[in-house]
């Protein structure tokens, strides 16, 4: 199992971002993404610490989410798909 906090808050933010073509197997992962987009998108893009807030907000729900399912094949599958297809490698 991939430790979840070694999924770095970037490669979770592309998640939220760039995954409209995905299919994702787990379904509490689908609408986990589809409400952090609408809090997303509520918040002013002025609102720089606001936004960066709620970014590190939603990431950490994600991870919790991930952790309480870990054993659930479909949040297996997805975590994979998410190392596979949205990990930022630091540079």
């Amino acid at each position: 199992m991939i430790n979840l906090q070694d999924i770095s808050d970037k490669t979770l933010f592309r998640v939220i971002n760039e995954s409209s073509g995905v299919n994702w197997n787990f379904f509490a992962l689908q609408v986990m993404i589809s409400r952090f987009k609408l809090k997303l998108s509520m918040i002013d893009e002025n609102k720089v610490k606001q936004r960066e807030e709620m970014i590190q907000q939603c990431c950490s729900e994600m991870r919790e989410l991930f952790f309480k399912y870990k054993n659930i094949p479909n949040a297996i599958k997805d975590i994979q798909t998410i190392m596979q297809r949205f990990e930022v490698i630091a540079s």
